[in-house]
């Protein structure tokens, strides 16, 4: 799935009339290019010369066929290079789809809503606005759980907090930092995430006793080899005052599939009021079909509230990977045109070498060559341009690896697996445009070829 929201400044690209002239210009220019250099080769040509060799004179220098065949083992070169990029990123994207994002996100629609600025100056209405909202929203047929958070997986948000352990001195300029979330009571039912311990609760007020769960990320960095249910720290903001971890939560990635986790806790939002939230409804139905009903529930509290960003959580999780597709999508494009650049070279330089030597392939037949070892002439021929191509397009698949490292997830630029089935691609590709014109070489009449002699 691509995502329009995920290519830099989509909203601005629309057709251009000026680039569209200049196109057409180019296209137009280059066929009146293509189409008169051979014309003019033929005006230029002595057909009395020609006539009088009996037509099997060459009517092409040897130069201009090592021109050709240089130029198919170019294009077959590209066509491996990208080729085995777009293999690379297609099995990068293949393993990045298996990554456990640490959520369900199957049958969970995720919107934005916030109250404006003369509201949210009041912490005590924004508890109770947004505690209100829950309701109201798990009162909704086909609402099976909802939670609010301060940011949600997957989204790439990021917001780092530092802390410090209850006792601990922090060291000058070495502070300890996590991504903090302020999320409701439901947050974690609502999106699968598991916690040892407990989850909050709607106790969990602007009175009680200041809580967090952190998750297994947070623990395993901080409290190695202890369990952290029962220990206290200071995150730096939320009042700056000590807060009893009650429970441990699964991890779950915030910064897309390919990030590593991070450490993270989160916060009751009754007791750290943020006024904008993300919403997530698990539902019984499909998401989308829901959205006018869940619209109605916000504005039944505040008109003026507005929703935002309304999309599933599997659409979340395939934005997050969007931008590798494209990257996938755009060099499997150019992929498949030198690919088939590649097959019509080979086919018409194969093509090319059969008429021209078609009097002494009927020469062979005559002398008791058989049709096989005539056409194994022909394709051995296009098996070594192609394989002159495969080496060539091998070493720049390993530079242009190298140079996208960073766009693989779980596999090598090297990959043996993805080499090898380019190698096969275009192997079998050559065979067949080497092949159909040997078997017209192979069919050469050699009495034809004796009486012209």
């Amino acid at each position: 799935m691509l995502a329009a929201d995920s290519i830099p400044r989509a909203s601005e690209i629309s057709l251009d009339g000026r680039v569209l002239a200049v196109t057409a210009a180019i296209a137009i220019a280059t066929g009146l290019a293509v189409g008169l250099v051979p014309v003019s080769r033929v005006l230029a040509a002595d057909l009395h010369t020609q006539l009088k060799e009996g037509g099997r004179s060459q009517t092409t220098a040897r130069g201009h066929t090592r021109l050709r065949t240089s130029l198919v083992v170019g294009q077959t070169a590209m066509a491996v290079m990208l080729l085995a990029v777009a293999g690379l990123l297609i099995r990068s994207i293949d393993r990045l789809a298996g990554v456990d994002a640490g959520v369900r996100t199957d049958g969970v629609l995720s919107f934005n809503v916030g109250l404006l600025p003369a509201q949210s100056g009041n912490p005590a209405y924004v508890v109770s606005f947004f505690r209100e909202l829950r309701e109201r929203l798990a009162a909704v047929p086909g609402v099976s759980s909802v939670g609010l958070a301060s940011r949600l997986p997957l989204s790439g948000a990021d917001h780092s907090n530092s802390f410090r352990l209850v006792g601990e001195e922090p060291e000058p300029g070495r502070e300890r930092s996590a991504q903090d979330r302020a999320v409701s009571p439901g947050y974690f039912h609502t999106l699968g995430i598991p916690v040892r311990g407990r989850e909050f609760t709607d106790a969990d007020a602007p009175g009680g006793l200041p809580v967090v769960i952190v998750n297994q990320e947070f623990a395993r960095r901080f409290f190695p080899g202890t369990d952290p249910i029962a220990s206290r720290f200071i995150p730096g903001r939320a009042g700056g005052v000590p807060r009893l971890i009650v429970g441990v939560a699964g991890d779950a990635r915030q910064f897309g599939l390919d990030a590593p986790v991070e450490p993270e806790f989160y916060i009751p939002h009754a007791q750290d009021p943020w006024p904008w939230l993300s919403v997530v409804v698990r539902v019984t139905a499909e998401p989308r079909a829901l959205v006018p009903a869940l619209e109605r529930a916000v504005w039944s509290l505040d008109r003026s509230m507005p929703v935002t960003s309304i999309r599933t959580m599997n659409e979340l999780r395939a934005t997050s990977i969007a931008p590798r597709r494209l990257n996938m999508l755009l060099l499997g494009v150019f992929a498949a045109v030198a690919l088939a650049l590649a097959i019509v070279g080979t086919y018409a330089v194969m093509a090319f070498v059969v008429s021209e030597r078609a009097h002494e392939m009927g020469i062979r037949l005559a002398l008791g060559a058989r049709p096989g070892e005539v056409l194994w002439l022909v394709v051995g021929r296009g098996l070594r341009v192609g394989g002159l191509g495969v080496a060539l397009g091998f070493a720049g698949a390993l530079a242009a690896g190298k140079a996208i490292r960073r766009l693989l997830f779980g596999i090598s630029p090297m990959d043996p697996l993805t080499l090898v089935a380019v190698a096969l691609v275009i192997g079998m590709a050559v065979l067949v445009a080497s092949y159909l014109p040997a078997r017209r070489a192979a069919r050469v009449d050699p009495m034809i070829a004796l009486r012209a002699e």
